[in-house]
């Protein structure tokens, strides 16, 4: 179903989330100009699924269509090659099981140039196990900019959430994810990203919910003229563990890659961080950056950096980047001596350090990403 944009509840100024659950699902409010497109989950069944209109160029279906078979024939047979193209680059059990078991689809398609934001809000509630799955389409010319968030329940409420995301970018494709999931739940994700020619995208993921996390970004090069950035942050506390991992892999010439990931952690937190840049043999002229910082709270926290380089041919320029420290005493003290307390000066410095990926993200993005690492230092 498709719900006219005009469905949803704004204040007189349009600047509010919709009330109750909702609001609740959505996190700070949000402007609601500053979206082409809204979409909202609980569970598995889509409450919301709002867009503005033709005007938008940016269209959303989601499994109900498939199962209805009111999909376009054209979107049909563009999404049945992508799900089976996504199956055969499939490497491990978990990939088949969701594949298996997808049981929310959001596919969106973009037909023009748009500024705004397409939102998509899952709210995990009773359901044990989650298979969301999201495909995006650049059919035109132009840009095109998703935001999908996860949140849960209390804690008595655990889910095992597997994300798949797979889009290609035709022109200008930004995508942000941030995970937010109570601490009993566990959550995998791959992301398969693609660029054609002269075309650029973008990805950020930012982590700070569920008690373990494993994730893979992949973003695959092919073509000449691509600018591909791959940004992330993650926070770590008490007994949660992360595993992230991120590919750039060029197989074709003269582009570049940019890849910003920071993390911190806290008390007996643990987490692991594996870049790769991988350069094909006939790849000359690419200019590609790995870059982790990491920054250990406690003692008993752990931090685990990986980056790696496999380059096949000459004529590039490739390198990385790895550091993992702790806060500075002398930028404690220096942010005292200006009437900040040691738990501000603290909080602080760990935001500054933290948000720095996330300045590619909307306003709103990091107005909320502020909250919650301010809430969990």
């Amino acid at each position: 179903p498709v719900i006219p944009s005009m469905a949803i509840p704004r204040t007189d100024s349009g600047s509010a989330a919709p009330d109750g659950l909702m609001a609740e699902m959505a996190g700070i409010p949000v402007p609601m100009q500053q979206l082409s497109a809204y979409v909202a989950y609980l569970d598995s069944e889509p409450i919301i699924v709002a867009t503005e209109g033709e005007e938008s160029g940016v269209k959303i279906f989601t499994l109900d269509d498939v199962r209805r078979n009111t999909l376009p024939a054209d979107i049909e047979k563009l999404l049945f090659e992508k799900l089976e193209q996504g199956l055969a680059k499939a490497n491990s059990a978990f990939d088949y099981w969701h594949y298996a078991s997808i049981d929310a689809l959001q596919l969106i398609v973009s037909e023009g140039d748009s500024n705004k934001i397409c939102l998509i809000d899952h709210f995990c509630g009773a359901a044990e196990l989650r298979f969301p799955h999201t495909l995006i389409f650049q059919k035109g010319m132009g840009r095109l900019s998703v935001v999908e968030r996860f949140r849960s329940a209390e804690e008595d409420n655990p889910s095992f959430v597997s994300h798949a995301l797979c889009g290609k970018a035709q022109t200008r494709l930004d995508y942000h994810i941030l995970q937010n999931l109570n601490l009993s739940s566990r959550m995998i994700r791959t992301s398969q990203l693609e660029a054609v020619r002269n075309s650029q995208m973008s990805h950020f993921e930012a982590h700070v919910g569920a008690g373990w996390v494993k994730g893979l970004v992949h973003a695959d090069i092919p073509a000449n003229g691509v600018d591909a950035l791959l940004n992330g942050m993650y926070f770590a506390k008490g007994e949660q563990h992360y595993d992230i991992a991120t590919v750039q892999s060029h197989t074709a010439g003269n582009s570049g890659s940019r890849s910003l990931y920071k993390g911190a952690v806290d008390e007996s937190a643990y987490s692991v961080f594996r870049g790769l840049i991988d350069i094909a043999p006939k790849s000359e002229k690419t200019d590609a950056y790995l870059t982790n910082n990491n920054l250990v709270l406690q003692d008993g926290a752990r931090a685990d950096s990986i980056p790696t380089l496999e380059i096949h041919t000459d004529d590039v320029k490739c390198s990385h980047g790895s550091t993992t420290g702790r806060l500075l005493p002398d930028h404690v003290f220096y942010l005292q001596s200006r009437g900040f307390s040691q738990e501000e000066a603290r909080t602080l410095l760990v935001e500054g350090f933290l948000l720095e990926p996330a300045s590619i993200t909307p306003d709103f993005l990091q107005q909320e990403l502020q909250q919650l690492v301010a809430q969990k230092i």
